[in-house]
């Protein structure tokens, strides 16, 4: 057997990582310290496809699966569905919170599922699974608190495709970032290093990460995968950052985030926390990154991050304002400029 087809992608605010073994879980919890595992939503959607067809889920590596159900139960480790559920759940800029609670349903079923009979794949979801009342969310939850993170990243990721299609030669390399980057200050109104960094990589000449943005692809699923590339990012953002993540769960935790999108794995997994810094305007980070760009000379690099550190200088005591209504028009005037129906 391939292992690299059974195993997903491991990633923590380390950067690249392998699921902790017993002696690390045991160390962990004697510091006071739940480790947990995060799904993202091909994850969960592989998940919540063999819970429901046992012996033939479609589009489901079922092995990847076993080992996944093979490892919580003999590290009687959590794991965590709540942001997968939440991109599963959204559409158009409306969160269905009936489907969250139906699918988080079979998420719990999953992990309740004996090993042996999961290994057989003998069980029946409907037959099995007692449903009792269950508490309504409310729209104050943190689950409706996230819209401002996908819209803003959306938004980026608009911007990158769209100066990305008037060219990506080296020559372009050093206006496109400078564009982004610019951009980014007075339209955006504020910096996303994520996006930036993603924006580095294709301007940069890395063309196996243009698929994050959906540059050669079929033009009537641009939105659909950009907005899927979106959330993966706001997914990195919670877990490259493990004490802005304790607050907004409400518990001490260690998250060990799994991902079967290698694009997503590979720009994040070297990009890792070095540094929290404490503001006004909330939390900042400082993260290791590489600068390894075909199209970007070494004198440049050095240019663009002396910019970076004299406007993370100017900005760092400047609370960032999300205005929903001004990105929504400009996502609206994106998607035109991207063909985007």
């Amino acid at each position: 057997m391939n292992k690299k087809n059974i195993k997903y992608y491991c990633l923590t605010q380390k950067g690249e990582k392998k699921l902790p073994n017993q002696k690390e879980i045991t160390e962990f919890h004697q510091s006071g310290i739940e480790p947990e595992i995060f799904l993202d939503s091909n994850v969960c959607l592989h998940i919540i496809k063999i819970v429901d067809y046992p012996k033939n889920p479609i589009g489901v590596n079922k092995e990847r699966l076993i080992v996944l159900k093979e490892y919580i139960s003999k590290h009687n480790i959590r794991i965590n569905a709540l942001f997968g559920l939440m991109e599963l759940s959204y559409s158009k800029n409306i969160f269905d919170k009936d489907k969250f609670q139906d699918f988080k349903n079979r998420i719990d079923f999953f992990i309740q599922i004996p090993l042996k009979h999961f290994k057989k794949f003998n069980y029946n979801y409907l037959r099995d699974y007692q449903i009792f009342s269950q508490p309504k969310l409310k729209d104050n939850t943190t689950f409706f608190g996230l819209e401002s993170f996908i819209l803003s990243t959306y938004c980026v990721l608009l911007k990158i495709r769209e100066i990305s299609l008037s060219g990506l030669t080296k020559k372009d390399a050093k206006k496109n970032i400078f564009k982004l980057l610019d951009w980014m200050i007075n339209d955006l109104k504020f910096m996303l290093g994520v996006e930036y960094k993603l924006g580095m990589n294709i301007f940069g000449g890395k063309t196996e990460f243009r698929k994050m943005i959906w540059l050669e692809g079929k033009q009537n699923l641009t939105q659909k995968k950009i907005m899927g590339s979106a959330w993966d990012i706001t997914h990195s953002r919670f877990i490259t950052n493990n004490e802005f993540l304790n607050k907004i769960v409400d518990k001490n935790i260690y998250v060990y985030y799994l991902t079967s999108d290698r694009h997503f794995y590979e720009l994040i997994s070297k990009y890792s926390i070095t540094a929290i810094f404490k503001t006004k305007a909330g939390t900042t980070t400082m993260h290791n990154t590489n600068f390894d760009y075909p199209h970007f000379e070494t004198e440049f690099i050095d240019e663009q991050n002396n910019k970076m550190i004299e406007i993370m200088g100017d900005r760092i005591n400047k609370e960032p304002m999300y205005d929903r209504e001004r990105i929504l028009r400009l996502i609206d005037n994106l998607e035109k400029s991207n063909n985007i129906a």
